[in-house]
């Protein structure tokens, strides 16, 4: 045990030691000073990469979501293109209850093709429908790679007809 100041310290601490000019504590001070903006360079540098995964995560998600809404927008209207094959083909309803079924933003940009193998005699075919959506990116970060920040996405559907 190490006495100070007529009181009993425990073992190892040494007040005094540190107090004194280019002990301990000033060495401490001085190499402190030295990595003064550290982590600002550290956060310069780590920024822009979190950023662009967070807003690439943000975009992967929302083509993900597009691209499911339009393959089921395929397959009900290669359902509904197999179901109004009963008399002469009707494409313009079908084409109205797809865009009708179509999510808000995407009633505009939607291409749709609605097509028979046999268009004289649908019944003895198959139903065959194709949609083309243009959509446009949410964030402007993967705009870079891509020229216009609009990604162009397909899907299609086949069903018999029986």
């Amino acid at each position: 045990m190490i006495f100070l100041f007529g009181k009993r310290q425990p073992f190892g601490w040494r007040f005094p030691e540190k107090l004194k000019e280019g002990g301990e504590m000033e060495r401490r001070k001085n190499k402190y000073k030295k990595e003064k903006g550290q982590a600002l360079v550290e956060m310069a540098i780590i920024l822009p990469l979190v950023i662009a995964l967070l807003c690439g995560t943000i975009e992967f998600g929302w083509l993900c979501f597009n691209q499911i809404s339009i393959s089921n927008l395929a397959r009900q209207g290669a359902r509904k293109a197999v179901v109004y094959s009963g008399g002469p083909p009707n494409l313009t309803s079908i084409l109205a209850e797809i865009n009708e079924e179509a999510p808000e933003q995407m009633r505009n940009g939607i291409n749709v093709s609605i097509s028979y193998s046999n268009f004289e005699n649908p019944r003895e075919g198959d139903a065959i429908v194709r949609i083309d959506y243009t959509a446009k990116a949410i964030t402007p970060v993967l705009g870079i790679i891509t020229a216009k920040n609009e990604y162009l996405l397909s899907a299609s559907c086949v069903m018999k007809v029986e």
